[in-house]
């Protein structure tokens, strides 16, 4: 029996446990120790019960710090918001994540967008792999890519804010008396095995590096989808609450779009759910693959999971991304021609993107067309447990 110590960091995506709790779950069945460190352990609970895995809090940061970076451009301004722009937290962060190494003595460490554990396993001699949606595996170049190019932000920067993260990184192994890295993309190496959970059409390193894909989480379970009454097109958003929100349910209900709204942190009551017909708010969680199937077009945010599945059953999106992550998946749909993109922060620019959508047939067309030539990859969980195990 192998000891397996999975982590997982930064994000706050259920598409994280979901991948780990389902490799987890495999080398369980095969006699193995499972042990995961979780950064949110209040929502793994549920996830996790009856899988045999055990779960331990990660150490992330939990504060603000000054001098932070703005805007986020570069995967080296997430590490300096994260612990890297600050030397005593870096220290004190890694530290707690080699005592949960010691502690657990682990034969496999799988890394889940977790830089600081990255860190702290260097100079453990103990087989590594990374799981995650291709945003949390950076190319190995240096400075890491721009990932707003629109905002064309000096080269000299770039390199300037990552080599102080680098600089705080190399410290903290020369206090370990390790070898310092040349430059911040080696904290991602050596790696035994990488497996990412995204289409490689929105994979925003997909044509810097090579790595393997795996067939994206299914969402499942859920209730089956009850469209209001009506003749109009049928939408299905999912959807993080933001300032904007309103403006959307009302141009959704003038525009007569028959529309399922799941938004578990907005405020569902009178605020947003009055003087609508043509929308209805859902208290729990719907069926996904019923409702892309049955779906006109979907309304998002850009996270990973979801424009996968609808991408995937050939349904045109609006996506209204809030974080880069997302606004990088967005942009992918919108260059291949599936979705359109538009700022939570300008209500104007949502309404003018939805009334396109409704209007034209364009994103519907693309959207099909991807559907009917993708080929979904041929891995599998059970593969990855193979991988695994052909480490020890």
């Amino acid at each position: 029996m192998a000891t397996i110590l999975m982590n997982w960091e930064l994000g706050g995506g259920f598409g994280h446990m979901t991948r780990l709790c389902e490799v987890g779950r495999r080398l369980v069945r095969r006699g193995h120790r499972v042990v995961a460190a979780l950064r949110d352990l209040y929502r793994a609970g549920a996830a996790f019960d009856g899988t045999g895995i055990q779960l331990m809090q990660a150490p992330f940061k939990q504060r603000a710090t000054a001098g932070t970076s703005k805007p986020i451009i570069s995967y080296a301004h997430i590490l300096r918001n994260t612990a890297f722009g600050d030397l005593d937290e870096l220290r004190s962060l890694a530290n707690g994540w080699r005592h949960l190494f010691e502690f657990i003595h682990p034969d496999i460490l799988i890394f889940d967008h977790s830089p600081t554990a990255l860190l702290a396993a260097r100079g453990f001699d103990v087989p590594r792999a990374i799981v995650g949606d291709g945003f949390e595996y950076p190319p190995d170049v240096f400075p890491l890519p721009d990932m707003k190019p629109w905002l064309d932000t000096d080269t000299d920067r770039l390199k300037a804010d990552e080599l102080l993260v680098l600089h705080h990184a190399n410290t903290i192994l020369s206090e370990w008396q390790l070898p310092v890295m040349d430059q911040m993309s080696h904290l991602y190496h050596p790696i035994n095995h990488v497996f990412m959970f995204t289409l490689e059409a929105i994979d925003p390193f997909g044509h810097q590096r090579e790595v393997e894909y795996f067939t994206v989480v299914p969402v499942t379970g859920g209730e089956s989808p009850h469209w209001p009454d009506g003749n109009g097109k049928r939408a299905f958003a999912y959807l993080k609450s933001f300032e904007n929100l309103p403006a959307l349910v009302k141009a959704l209900d003038q525009l007569q779009v028959r529309t399922l709204i799941y938004a578990p942190e907005a405020n569902t009551d009178q605020s947003l759910a009055a003087n609508v017909t043509n929308v209805r708010f859902l208290s729990r969680p719907v069926n996904v693959k019923e409702v892309a199937a049955q779906c006109d077009f979907a309304i998002l945010n850009g996270t990973n999971g979801t424009v996968a599945e609808f991408l995937q059953a050939g349904k045109p999106m609006l996506n209204i991304p809030i974080l880069l992550n997302q606004s990088l998946n967005a942009f992918a749909v919108e260059k291949m021609g599936a979705g359109l993109v538009a700022s939570h922060k300008r209500p104007a620019e949502m309404v003018a993107r939805l009334t396109d959508l409704i209007e034209s047939d364009r994103c519907s067309q693309a959207a099909s067309h991807y559907a009917a030539h993708y080929t979904p990859p041929s891995s599998n969980y059970d593969e990855i447990a193979d991988r695994m195990e052909s480490l020890l």
